[in-house]
């Protein structure tokens, strides 16, 4: 099944079992952002994508169609 970019994002983090202040305060992204991102309530903008994506170890397009 494909996920969501939120769900995959929510997906990455629990890999790392971290919570959504640390992946904040690791990537500089606001944390209301950021869980708007996880709940799907708005979608990431190319540069906090790009973010993310380095801080996962992922590329931009394994976090728009990640498999689970």
């Amino acid at each position: 099944m494909y996920g969501s970019i939120g769900i995959n994002l929510r997906m990455l983090r629990f890999q790392k079992n971290m919570t959504q202040n640390e992946v904040a305060g690791a990537t500089g992204i606001n944390i209301r952002k950021l869980s708007y991102y996880e709940c799907n309530k708005t979608k990431p903008s190319l540069e906090d994508l790009e973010k993310l994506a380095k801080f996962y170890g992922v590329t931009v397009e394994k976090i728009k169609d990640v498999i689970y």
